[in-house]
């Protein structure tokens, strides 16, 4: 997660975001493991929400966690993931 994080902060800084979500959209299968770790800040939840939204019937899209169900969406502070345990 922080090196994802790292990834999307430096392509925000450098102009290379779009480029980076363009990428993201088109590969085929995007696993995302150790989700909640640490707090996320509100452009990375909005970051998060929009790559599966670019992904949608184009790509498969997992998020893995090792928390339960309410913790892993009040580490989001956001109850707009959906969550499946």
């Amino acid at each position: 997660m922080n090196r994802f994080v790292e990834a999307l902060t430096a392509a925000r800084l450098n102009g290379s975001y779009i480029k980076l979500l363009n990428q993201l959209s088109k590969t085929p299968l995007w696993i995302f493991g150790d989700f909640g770790l640490q707090p996320l800040t509100h452009d990375m939840r909005m970051t998060l929400l929009q790559i599966p939204e670019d992904r949608y019937a184009n790509g498969s899209t997992t998020i893995a966690s090792q928390l339960p169900v309410l913790p892993a969406s009040a580490a989001t502070s956001n109850y707009s993931f959906a969550i499946s345990p």
